[in-house]
């Protein structure tokens, strides 16, 4: 009987086409599964050439540049960052996925002006032309690096690699122009997350000249400022560190902080206020702060006799004594990391610090030595050619027997504890009448807490 499976083909000087439908059909399935088994990998392959490939090229003839910063707090130190987010929101428009951020400045009439900007989103892939060449760009979030409790991100810049200095051009470009109006501010820096921070607005500067004091005492200390300002290489070249340090000491509301301003004002400094009191504050972050700030700025360390008591201070407690030195309560400076912060090897040179206390008595000698302290300037309570000053200042307008006449009635209160700031807080409710002022002199300190001049005798030394 004959068999009826298909001759083998194999072998066979010519091919057999008896029951080629099914003899092919066994031989053509499994090729087929093979082939489609085989795509994967085939694809696979290339993209992992194609990836490798692409990855060389873009190596090879481009160059790239990481700008990085906090994601939310504006600090002078990571100032570029913040410049590159603002001049992308300006420049790029149609952003196929943005971040909206609300912002405000001031006009030049000093008024706030809101505005939204949009910000490029993040893990998007944006190509723009920078002066006729293509550059890319991505904006990533790094949640792994973190400084001072701060999440931070990056923009990449990317383009080829004969634009390298077109990519530092845009950096450059990116750099706001002061403007003009701003030149004539100040500017006032704090601590947050420690990093110096702008505190709102720039703040019109004061003129040296709406300070009423001493004009000795306010002639000496600016004579002091300038010629310090123009003797660098002198210091240099006798082995000086080129710093300086002032005291400002007196009675609260005498005008320490307001001199401090308008000295600013006058040499064009901007100011970084510094408390020692801070929360979380200590000697390393402190060290930090004092050798990092912006250019041209004034440190000032308001009240620092809140910070420290004196080691010769015998009516402290031993408690009252440690807290001095060990760094207890919301701030863990010592006071060695004060004193070091001063003038320590690290210690940054061409820095004005100015600090000021209310009880200069309280003060340690070690942190008002010449070298931390190089002046010491006392800001009284106002003598009468001061208060005849403030008087003339507020009513331009006046006799000059108007202006006795107001010396003469806050002298018979038999006080020496006036302040300016008293002064002051009285003719702002007599803006338009100086007489009115004079005649409400005894109904407007009544209630405040004045020292007699016999009381002022026993107590003499407080201030100084």
């Amino acid at each position: 009987m004959a068999s009826t499976y298909p001759k083998d083909p194999i072998g066979s000087s010519e091919p057999s086409w008896e029951n080629s439908g099914g003899s092919y059909s066994m031989y053509l399935v499994p090729s087929f599964f093979t082939l489609l088994c085989s795509i994967p990998i085939l694809l696979f392959v290339q993209h992992f050439l194609w990836k490798r490939i692409s990855s060389l090229f873009w190596n090879t003839l481009t160059i790239s540049v990481e700008v990085s910063g906090p994601r939310l707090d504006y600090n002078h130190t990571e100032r570029l960052y913040h410049w590159l987010l603002e001049w992308l929101a300006k420049n790029l428009k149609d952003l196929p996925h943005s971040m909206a951020k609300a912002e405000s400045e001031q006009d030049e009439y000093g008024k706030t002006v809101d505005r939204v900007d949009a910000l490029p989103g993040f893990g998007v892939v944006i190509h723009f032309q920078y002066k006729g060449q293509w550059i890319r760009m991505e904006r990533v979030h790094t949640p792994e690096i973190r400084c001072q409790d701060l999440t931070y991100e990056k923009i990449v810049l990317s383009s080829y690699r004969h634009n390298r200095s077109l990519i530092y051009q845009l950096l450059e470009d990116c750099k706001p122009v002061r403007k003009e109006e701003d030149e004539k501010k100040t500017i006032i820096y704090g601590v947050n997350q420690g990093c110096w921070n702008q505190i709102g607005h720039p703040k019109r500067r004061r003129p040296l000249s709406s300070v009423i004091l001493s004009e000795d005492a306010k002639e000496k200390l600016m004579a002091d400022v300038r010629d310090f300002k123009a003797s660098e290489q002198w210091y240099v070249e006798r082995g000086i560190p080129y710093r300086r340090g002032y005291l400002l000491y007196g009675p609260p509301g005498c005008g320490k902080s307001s001199f401090i301003r308008s000295i600013a004002g006058e040499i064009g400094y901007d100011i970084c206020i510094l408390s020692l009191t801070a929360r979380g504050l200590n000697d390393d972050t402190l060290n930090v702060l004092m050798n990092s700030t912006p250019e041209d700025c004034i440190i000032l360390l308001e009240d620092v006799d809140a910070a420290f008591r004196s080691r010769e201070d015998t009516q402290a407690s031993s408690r009252e004594q440690n807290l001095s030195f060990e760094g207890c309560g919301p701030s863990t400076v010592t006071f060695g990391g004060l004193l070091n912060a001063l003038d320590g090897v690290a210690s940054t040179e061409g820095r004005l610090v100015f600090m000021t206390t209310n009880y200069v008595d309280r003060l340690d000698p070690a942190m008002i030595r010449p070298g931390r302290v190089d002046m010491k300037l006392l800001i009284d309570y106002p003598n009468d050619d001061q208060l005849s000053a403030i008087f003339t200042r507020f009513y331009p307008d006046c006799a000059a027997d108007m202006k006795n006449e107001f010396v003469k009635r806050i002298r018979e209160l038999d006080a020496t504890n006036i302040s300016m700031a008293a002064v002051q807080g009285l003719f702002m409710f007599h803006k338009e009448s100086g007489q009115e002022a004079i005649d409400d002199i005894k109904e407007y300190f009544k209630d405040q807490i004045l020292v007699s001049k016999s009381d002022a005798q026993k107590a003499k030394g407080l201030y100084c």
